[in-house]
């Protein structure tokens, strides 16, 4: 997954997805009670920021779809 997600292009309908996978990976380990023991998925949603990060730096446009993480903690 990390291979597929690094490969995708700069834009902000990118980031809107990124955001969306984002916010469905932190209610499935928070609410569903996925177990993140061995730290795999917090490690990807750590990737997941960067990469974000880095399209935010790339595409100043993509800032726009981080709406999407106000009032989440």
């Amino acid at each position: 997954m990390r291979a597929i997600i690094s490969d995708l292009p700069v834009h902000p309908q990118t980031a809107d997805l990124l955001v969306k996978l984002l916010n469905r990976l932190e209610k499935k380990v928070s609410v569903s009670g996925v177990d993140d023991s061995n730290g795999i998925v917090g490690s990807f949603v750590g990737e997941l920021i960067g990469l974000l990060e880095e399209f935010a730096r790339t595409d100043p446009a993509c800032i726009d779809a981080f709406e999407a993480l106000y009032g989440n903690d």
